[in-house]
């Protein structure tokens, strides 16, 4: 039909994908790396269910399309799936299903989600979503409904309520979100309350942390003056609470950011938190290096800017100071992006994070090199070059795409690992693949 689109996919090969940016874990919960492969890609805003913030991993996901194929310890076999997505008149409709090999002491794994939402007027919608994630002794089912409602213009109220079941102890859980955004030129306000249960589980999408109530309020303030070149001038106030499901605090952090935008482009946000965590269950925050079960006063201090995009060449900088755990944890970033021309892209960053508290010291750095030139209009070459000095190191991606028919590729990849506890040249992992794709229009 012309508004649906029917993928089908056996023996998945994910080759022409660049690799992940390097990640340092300075936290107690999960890393979340986003989803890079152009077949979960295409149309994924169809099965975004939950919640995501700015600046953290997603509190909450019914599905996260990175569960599928990949495990933290490597790829996955793909054998095959299936994928309709589209619209029927009023209806949104996204069907996925995907079969994965036995890997990793993981058997054979069946994926599936079905995804329904229909428009209400103009720019409302109420949704469904189902996901099952099964192998031959375990499954894990969620699913839920969600809905963005538009009273005015300025005035969208959301939500979401989810279940999850799975086999063996545990599993049955519950989850929701109500939350209400109000934005004009000058003001705004937004607000919102999220709720996760112990047991909750979602196999197939993504939770930082259950057993919470996580209460957010965000308000904003926005002057125009007439100075020093200003466009405008974001003034906000960030209140944050969090408790268990039983009401014991868990998190509390209050605090302003000051953000100006110049009417050249450059813009800048500057900003403080203050608050509260505490540890029910002890961490490492690198190797050898616990935190322990505790109370703990916090606060962070920072800046994220960047010069303008409209200029060839583009410096960006972020800072994430932080008190914490009775010692001091702070990460900072620098980037350059150089566009000279229409053919080549560069840019070059590091970042320095720091960790020291009573229970010991470390610094871990990475530093990355992303290299895009334009031979042609058919022909292109890419480049990842990453450093990670608290693992030892270095890893190349090259990635060259010639395309010999129109919507026909051969892709030339070559990645290579190297570094070890005792030299950063020891060899590591080496890899070549050739892929050839050719598109048959019928």
């Amino acid at each position: 039909r012309p508004g649906l689109l029917l993928d089908a996919t056996l023996n998945t090969d994910f080759a022409q994908v660049e690799v992940d940016d390097e990640q340092v874990n300075l936290t107690r919960f999960d890393l979340f790396f986003p989803e890079k492969r152009d077949f979960f890609l295409e149309n994924a805003g169809i099965f975004e269910f939950g919640v995501r913030n700015f600046m953290e991993p997603p509190p909450f996901l019914l599905f996260f399309s990175r569960q599928v194929g990949i495990h933290e310890d490597g790829e996955v076999p793909v054998i095959g799936g299936v994928r309709l997505t589209g619209r029927v008149g009023s209806q949104t409709i996204g069907l996925l299903d995907v079969v994965t090999d036995s890997a990793f002491d993981q058997g054979r794994t069946n994926f599936a989600v079905a995804r329904l939402k229909r428009d209400i007027g103009a720019s409302n919608y109420i949704g469904a979503m189902v996901t099952d994630r099964r192998t031959s002794d375990t499954w894990n089912t969620a699913g839920g409904v969600d809905w963005s409602m538009w009273p005015s213009s300025a005035l969208n109220v959301q939500g979401f309520a989810a279940a999850t079941s799975a086999s063996g102890d545990g599993g049955e859980g519950f989850a929701y979100r109500l939350a209400a955004d109000y934005q004009t030129d000058r003001f705004g306000i937004t607000a919102g309350h999220l709720g996760i249960t112990s047991d909750a589980t979602a196999d197939a999408g993504f939770i930082t942390r259950e057993d919470i109530l996580r209460s957010d309020v965000l308000a904003r303030a926005t002057p125009r003056p007439r100075a020093m070149g200003l466009r405008k001038l974001d003034v906000f106030w960030n209140t944050q609470l969090i408790t268990r499901t039983d009401g014991e605090l868990q998190d509390w952090g209050v605090g302003p950011a000051i953000a100006p935008e110049w009417n050249s482009g450059e813009s800048l946000v500057l900003f403080y938190f203050r608050g509260f965590t505490r540890l029910d269950e002890s961490f490492d925050i690198g190797d050898d290096v616990p935190i322990p079960v505790g109370d703990y006063d916090m606060w962070m201090a920072g800046w994220f800017g960047n010069t303008s995009r409209n200029r060839p060449v583009v410096l960006s900088s972020e800072a994430f100071f932080q008190g914490i755990y009775d010692g001091n944890v702070s990460t900072l970033t620098g980037t350059l992006d150089v566009a000279p021309n229409a053919n080549l892209a560069l840019s070059i960053g590091y970042t320095h994070n720091r960790v020291d508290v009573p229970s010991g010291e470390f610094s871990a750095d990475i530093g990355r090199l992303r290299l895009a030139y334009a031979f042609s209009t058919r022909l292109t070459a890419n480049a990842l070059i990453q450093y990670n000095s608290y693992d030892n190191e270095l890893s190349a991606n090259i990635r060259v795409n010639f395309i010999h028919t129109p919507g026909s590729d051969l892709f030339l990849v070559l990645n290579e690992e190297r570094g070890s506890e005792n030299s950063l040249w020891d060899p590591g992992e080496r890899a070549a693949v050739l892929k050839l794709t050719y598109l048959a229009r019928l």
